[in-house]
């Protein structure tokens, strides 16, 4: 605070990365406000396209997040054609910063290039309460994938049980 005080430039690093995107990294809510409070610029992305709000939803940094997106930040913010915050948060884990994201507006039926949706991603990571929390908000148990895989085939491959259970309780074409 001291030396944004003392008139300290934010820059960027090498790699593209703003102090905001360190904060989220680090999941450092005070700061986050601070910086936000100064002005930072929460579109800012780094030489891959990561906003901080990328970040903030790998790491799951819900403070972080929150503050971020009551800034302005884009809920639906890809890569290219690739990840959103929210396909981050669902990969990783983060039910917290899923829920928010959600909340918020974020694409439920988002298709990464290979054709997962977010279904797909939870499956194959075990993430059961994700997987729980996304059929209730009503995604398609049954959509394949472009190498015509649906989640519960990934959830059973990859070996996680419990997602596969609940998987199959709910699609249709399951164990066929």
């Amino acid at each position: 605070e001291t030396l944004l005080k003392r008139g300290a430039i934010i820059t960027i690093d090498a790699a593209g990365l703003t102090p905001l995107h360190l904060v989220a990294d680090k999941d450092n809510g005070p700061i986050a406000k601070m910086l936000l409070d100064r002005g930072a610029n929460v579109a800012a992305e780094d030489k891959t396209g990561l906003t901080a709000l990328h970040q903030a939803a790998q790491k799951g940094s819900l403070d972080v997040a929150t503050q971020l997106l009551n800034n302005g930040a884009e809920v639906d913010n890809r890569i290219a054609d690739g990840p959103t915050p929210l396909y981050f948060a669902v990969g990783r884990g983060h039910l917290a910063v899923v829920k928010l994201l959600v909340a918020k507006g974020a694409n439920i039926n988002m298709r990464d290039p290979r054709g997962h949706s977010l279904l797909h991603i939870a499956a194959r990571s075990g993430h059961k309460e994700i997987i729980r929390y996304l059929l209730l908000q009503g995604v398609d148990s049954n959509a394949k994938n472009k190498y015509g895989k649906t989640a519960f085939d990934l959830a059973m491959s990859k070996g996680h049980t419990a997602a596969t259970e609940l998987l199959q309780k709910t699609s249709v074409g399951a164990g066929t």
